[in-house]
């Protein structure tokens, strides 16, 4: 987010310090319903001032931006100059699927927590956006139904990826595979530069199962959470995860690579099955 937005709401917040509180936490509410239902500006709600309306039209619809009134906010109370500064917050949103039909209350105050439908989803699909040159996928149970609901919110036409690398489980059941398959082939015209690593059998026969959910772009922003990219793990199941950026990520990104050494590479003439019609 721009500094001057954030500017622009600490002058609002010292201009009405006896409404500041309550406009944090509608600010966070309308944001959050704006993500869910995919729009590209926030609501503004009618009892706003122009001025807030004005601000809030200029704060970005992803769940990154979650965190941000309440910074703020918190910032006044103690007394000390908000920094917008993203390389020292790595946590950078703590995201939540829940069933449609839940009722989901107000987020917690001061919280970046995202626990609307569609919040995952988003920060995902933007995740993959601003790739540009590695993007690592750690993921056990796929869907085609997953897998095109998060193609819905991908603008492909921004994608644009120099390498894609999977870890994935050695075996993987019938709808997993078609969900997995279904994913490759969304980038077969983006990048032919793709990699699929699985576990070798070790000396006693076993294959170490493939548990972990994890997406990384770039080395320096990540989403690491319960969610499979299945249609239960981003729309119907009770899921949390969290948003990372920074050197944390790097971190992550240097013990996956690490690991792969224990693995076995998807050979070309394998991989060539995943872009067969």
């Amino acid at each position: 987010m721009e500094e001057r937005v954030i500017s622009e709401l600490r002058k609002l917040f010292e201009d009405y310090p006896l409404r500041k509180k309550v406009w944090a936490g509608e600010l966070t509410v309308a944001l959050n319903i704006a993500i869910s239902n995919n729009k590209a500006k926030i609501s503004p709600l009618k009892e706003w001032p122009l001025e807030l309306a004005s601000v809030a039209n200029k704060i970005p619809v992803q769940p990154s931006s979650l965190s941000v009134p309440w910074k703020v906010y918190q910032a006044q109370i103690l007394d000390a100059q908000y920094i917008h500064d993203h390389a020292e917050r790595e946590i950078e949103a703590i995201l939540a699927t829940v069933p449609h039909d839940y009722e989901v209350r107000e987020p917690l105050l001061q919280s970046c927590l995202a626990p609307f439908e569609g919040s995952l989803v988003a920060y995902l699909a933007n995740l993959i956006q601003s790739c540009r040159e590695e993007l690592l996928i750690v993921n056990p149970y796929w869907s085609v139904e997953g897998v095109e609901t998060l193609s819905r919110r991908i603008n492909f036409e921004k994608v644009d990826i120099e390498k894609i690398v999977f870890i994935a489980p050695a075996n993987m059941d019938r709808l997993d595979m078609e969900g997995f398959t279904s994913f490759v082939r969304l980038f077969s015209n983006i990048t032919s530069n793709v990699s699929i690593w699985t576990p070798k059998e070790n000396e006693l026969g076993f294959i170490p199962a493939v548990h972990a959910k994890v997406i990384i772009s770039d080395s320096n922003k990540a989403y690491i959470g319960s969610a499979n990219l299945s249609a239960n793990g981003l729309s119907k199941s009770i899921e949390l995860g969290v948003g990372l950026k920074g050197n944390v990520v790097k971190n992550i990104k240097d013990w996956f690579d690490g690991i792969k050494l224990n693995m076995r590479r998807y050979k070309q003439e394998e991989l060539s099955l995943f872009f067969r019609n």
